[in-house]
């Protein structure tokens, strides 16, 4: 046999295999190459013998139930369509706040770890309410953002009932218990301060200035602040 008569090789580097996913009422087929490097999880189930043709075609999708659309649209965009460094595609994918939020609740439930880590440090999480921080916090898995956001709830005089409400009312019940020592500890102290003197010198958070006797106390609650982790989730 002649060598252009012999068998061809595969390629390892470009030779995808794609596989079919629905979420809600909308599939997507796509490379499964990189679900398989980023997750163990997924890793483990293409290796599983499949009889039932679950993912091979639109008329056997793997179903993923229980997720958003709009966020594993958000991880795709992440894995397919964000070639910055691509001098060919001009219109490369730009991810918003709303997309990393997305990306971070995907990889957080199936375990993609790097993928987890570039969506934490990408989140602006200054710009998200005490409130949602803390339901963001607690789904992701993040310790530092529930804790902040706890802090932020009491020294924020905006806070309202529903805002506790919505962090449930075990937690609310801690809370209001430590805004009350917050409290105690700010009526002796009403007076401007200089804002370098706001900053918690171990996790850095800057919280502007203050000049009422309860806003005055974040110093106060970042010396409670193991206190504050014990209301988590």
């Amino acid at each position: 046999m002649s060598s252009s008569d012999s068998v061809p090789q595969i390629s390892d580097l470009f030779y995808f295999e794609n596989v079919v996913f629905q979420v809600e009422n909308v599939l997507y087929k796509v490379p499964r190459d990189n679900f398989v490097k980023h997750s163990e999880i997924f890793e483990s189930m293409f290796q599983l013998p499949n009889s039932s043709k679950e993912g091979t075609c639109n008329e056997f999708p793997i179903k993923l139930e229980g997720y958003k659309k709009s966020d594993f649209e958000s991880l795709l965009k992440l894995l397919y369509l964000s070639w910055r460094n691509n001098p060919l595609l001009e219109n490369s994918e730009k991810l918003t706040q709303s997309d990393w939020i997305g990306v971070l609740h995907m990889a957080n439930r199936w375990q993609m770890l790097k993928i987890r880590e570039t969506a934490i440090k990408n989140v602006v999480i200054s710009s998200v309410r005490p409130v949602e921080k803390v339901l963001l916090g607690r789904d992701c898995r993040v310790p530092a953002w529930v804790v902040e956001g706890y802090s932020e709830m009491i020294c924020n005089a905006e806070t309202d009932l529903e805002d506790f409400d919505t962090v449930g009312i075990e937690s609310a019940m801690k809370l209001l218990w430590l805004f009350k020592d917050a409290f105690k500890a700010g009526t002796d102290f009403n007076m401007p301060v200089d804002p370098s003197q706001l900053r918690c010198p171990d996790c850095k958070l800057a919280v502007g200035i203050y000049t009422t006797a309860i806003d005055i106390n974040v110093r106060f609650l970042h010396q409670r602040r193991k206190d504050v982790a014990k209301v988590y989730p």
